[in-house]
């Protein structure tokens, strides 16, 4: 093993003429956060240089602040990397979000660390092409904080472990470098899970070291030979050293052409050739690689290709290449790896969702097969392939542990209940969970692999039974709603309206008059309303149109959504809008854009234009299926009133329910939708209503820098996607923070006021203080990634009664449903030209 350290601005002036010789590598802290350089980075670069030692920098990620920013950070500090000069490393050991005492990184922020982790290697290797990142953390910080994640298996792996305080023959460390990799020898560090091999390790953080004074110093192994270490610093050729490596997913593809090739053992192809007809199981997997043109070239003989795999340091656990499309798979009746060819040898490529493209035997020929229960002693990956940064959830097999599991085995209880009877939902791929996907599998006619792949999870979305609806069918209603026709205006009065809905219009083809109807009336009487472009007819009628529209009048109303009065006999019926649902919307165009598509079309736009394009995308009915009908969530009154509100099931958006963008506004838009709608915006008090109510998700901070881009948009909203916790449908809650009214909009004109965004203690990141005394820190037209708009029904079920939200609000007796703030005076926002 070679010894190495790592130094930083803390070991002071280092005289290196003197260190270097102990070493055979060094790391060097580069950065740190957004914008913070080691003050010593530039002397220790150049005199490691200058000494000639193999060299590497490294970042101390603070994972509260954007991943993009700190990986561009470093980049641009360290520039181009020379021959000798080791890959970017990654520094991830910060336990808490904010400062020294803000909010822990617990189990339940594994995603969001993961997406953290995935977009900063995404943008180091993006910047230094054929280059990878050099992990560095801790074996309980990777599995605690980060789920055992194997993801990133492809970036070499230094690993932080003190085990020589463990060791009762030598309880300090060793005196010399010399000294470190003979006690590594006789003591191994184990191969920590997923990683199959380490390959440096920080052995202690109290060396004393020639040349470092007053104070000590992280020394480090690597394990590997000095060729290899060179390999990484691109001082020799290797198989690190090209620049643009054939993918995992290509070879299986290239291996899934060949379905139904005959066996033929010790079979010999000509590996230029495009379409052999038979293979063995090795000779498979040396044409697929020759044909992509994988270097170093894949050797032939299954245990040879497990020896060029070891050699490279790629082995990794089987239950992990299981999942892992592309990896191999061996079976071998003895060591490979202890002396000669073993009796009994066997090769299989994984497809990573429990299935294995190989050349299996004469009488299966080449196929697909299940991966399982099939006896696998060894298992790496191919050297010089791309096996990028998958997303999670491409496979999950027996050994998987962690989040994805978790989800899994909700679902499988969903679909059937009781199908985990001894272990439930914890998150260990066991027997049970692998024998309950066997059953899923089995009834839904799919190929039986205890595994789950794509396929075996878009059935099983599929399979399970929708949300049930929250609401019954329209109940009564007393009144047109939107203030069209007011029980309470006098006969032969003009109706008085609830804000600025739509500009009422007397219609002459049934009534001229614009009064409510009461007792004695017989004829229909119809009255339009205009809103954003779209008018509306309403008519009330004398005898109910439906049993269920009946209303305390004796009448009903039915809307006619029409763009011209003289198509007005054509008109089709709309639902009737009672405050519990969107279903007054037009339906949803299926060539209307979805929500990637919105996304394309709106980068680059201006805020206003931005704002305005979802707008006229909503009011044509371009909204998800699942956020049309509304749930009820319980109120109560501290005097011990109760009541219902109508609530939509997530935060508006557009686009369809398989592709649909969540979209923060501004408080301006928010309340022009809203109005459009006939709802209204949630009070402090409901949201924590609703948030008691739904399922609960934790929020995801990103970085507040470029927050309010439509680009951080969608990475927000495909995290929450990534880790959520219901279906689409299901009430949730916790993941926004919603854009709420407040008297202090009354005191503070034009401000914006938010509430919500739930930590994992069920603690709002944005609280709201109703005090009056401080100044709202926003605009009414500001939005970033965390806004959500939560629309509210109009109405507020109060037992057999209705009334409108807004009455409410202003009701001394009954505000206590809906506000802890007692009467909101102005529950609204000012709606006025954006830009």
């Amino acid at each position: 093993m070679l010894s190495g350290a790592d130094v930083s601005v803390y070991q002071g002036n280092i005289q290196w003429d003197v260190l270097a010789p102990q070493l055979d590598f060094v790391f060097i802290r580069a950065t740190y956060g957004t914008q913070a350089v080691d003050k010593k980075f530039a002397y220790n670069r150049a005199e490691a240089a200058r000494c000639g030692l193999l060299r590497g920098y490294y970042h101390y990620a603070l994972p509260r602040l954007g991943a993009a920013e700190q990986a561009q950070r470093i980049c641009s500090v360290v520039g181009d990397l020379e021959p000798g000069e080791l890959d970017i490393v990654l520094d991830l050991e910060e336990m808490q979000h904010e400062g020294k005492k803000g909010h822990v990184w617990t189990p339940e922020d594994t995603l969001a660390l993961q997406e953290w982790t995935r977009v900063f290697v995404r943008e180091v290797k993006a910047r230094y092409p054929g280059r990878s990142v050099i992990l560095y953390t801790r074996h309980n910080f990777w599995h605690e904080r980060l789920g055992g994640c194997s993801e990133f298996v492809d970036c070499p792996l230094w690993l932080a472990n003190y085990t020589y305080g463990l060791d009762s023959v030598r309880a300090r460390p060793p005196a010399s470098t010399k000294e470190w990799a003979d006690w590594a020898h006789r003591k191994p560090l184990k191969a920590w899970d997923p990683w199959s091999a380490w390959s440096f390790w920080q052995i202690t953080a109290k060396a004393v070291m020639p040349g470092i004074r007053g104070n000590t110093v992280d020394a480090n192994l690597f394990n590997g030979t000095l060729s290899d270490l060179r390999r990484l610093a691109r001082l020799e050729d290797g198989p690190v050293a090209s620049a643009q490596l054939p993918t995992a997913d290509a070879l299986c593809q290239k291996l899934l052409s060949q379905t139904d090739d005959r066996y033929i053992y010790g079979h010999e192809v000509r590996l230029t050739d495009p379409n052999p007809s038979a293979f063995d199981c090795s000779e498979l997997i040396e044409w697929g690689c020759a044909q992509l043109g994988v270097k170093p070239t894949m050797p032939d003989g299954s245990w040879v290709q497990a020896r060029h795999v070891k050699e490279a340091r790629l082995l990794m656990p089987v239950q992990t290449a299981i999942a892992t499309r592309g990896a191999l798979l061996f079976r071998f009746s003895d060591d490979p790896f202890a002396g000669g060819r073993p009796k009994h040898a066997h090769v299989a490529l994984s497809l990573g969702d429990g299935r294995t493209i190989e050349a299996r035997d004469t009488a299966h020929g080449v196929g697909v097969f299940p991966a399982l229960d099939r006896g696998w002693t060894h298992a790496g990956r191919i050297p010089g392939l791309d096996y990028g940064a998958a997303p999670p959830g491409r496979g999950l097999a027996r050994g998987a542990k962690g989040p994805e599991v978790k989800a899994w085995q909700q679902h499988l209880l969903k679909w059937r209940a009781g199908v985990l009877p001894a272990h439930g939902v914890d998150g260990d791929f066991g027997p049970e969970t692998e024998a309950a996907t066997r059953i899923f599998q089995q009834e839904m006619g799919l190929p039986v692999t205890g595994a789950v792949g794509p396929e075996t999870r878009d059935a099983l979305q599929r399979a399970l039974p929708r949300p049930p609806c929250a609401l019954d069918l329209p109940r009564t209603l007393g009144r047109a709603l939107l203030g069209v026709v007011d029980a309470r205006a006098p006969a032969g009065g003009a109706p008085s309206t609830a804000g600025p809905q739509g500009d009422l219009q007397g219609e002459a083809s049934r009534s001229t008059a614009m009064a409510p109807p009461g007792a004695g009336w017989t004829a229909p009487r119809s009255y339009t309303f205009v809103e954003s472009g779209f008018r509306f007819t309403v008519t009330a009628t004398p005898e109910p149109v439906a049993a269920p529209l009946a209303s305390d009048t004796g009448g009903a109303v039915a809307f006619f959504a029409v763009s011209d009065p003289s198509t007005r006999a054509a008109a089709r019926p709309a639902p009737v809008f009672d405050g519990t649902g969107l279903e007054w919307l037009p339906p949803r165009d299926p060539a209307a854009m979805t929500g990637t598509q919105f996304y394309e079309q709106a980068r680059g736009l201006s805020l206003a234009a931005r704002e305005e394009l979802f707008a006229q995308e909503v009011l044509r009915g371009n909204v998800p299926a699942f956020l049309r009908r509304f749930h009820r969530v319980t109120l109560e009154a501290p005097d011990g009133k109760r009541g219902v509100a109508h609530v939509c099931a997530d935060y508006l958006a557009v686009g369809s329910d398989a592709d649909f963008l969540r979209m923060p506004l501004t408080g301006v838009t928010a309340q022009r939708l809203a109005d459009a709608c006939g709802c209204v915006l949630p009070t402090k008090k409901l949201v924590k209503d609703i948030y008691a109510a739904a399922r609960k998700q934790t929020a995801i901070p990103f970085s507040p820098d470029d927050g309010t881009r439509i680009e951080r948009f969608r990475e927000h909203h495909l995290a929450i996607e990534q880790r959520r916790v219901g279906e689409l449908g299901e009430l949730l809650a916790g993941h926004k923070k919603d854009i709420v009214v407040t008297n202090r909009l009354h005191h503070y004109a034009r401000r914006l006021a938010l509430y919500g965004f739930h930590k994992a203690d069920s603690k709002p990141w944005q609280p709201l203080d109703t005090s009056l005394r401080r100044r709202l820190p926003h605009e009414d037209t500001y939005a970033d990634y965390s806004h959500g708009v939560r629309l509210i029904g109009g109405l507020v079920s109060l037992g057999p009664e209705q009334r409108c939200a807004a009455d409410v609000l202003l009701d001394q007796a009954l505000c206590g449903l809906l506000s802890d703030e007692g009467i909101i005076s102005v529950p609204r926002y000012e709606v006025r030209p954006l830009g």
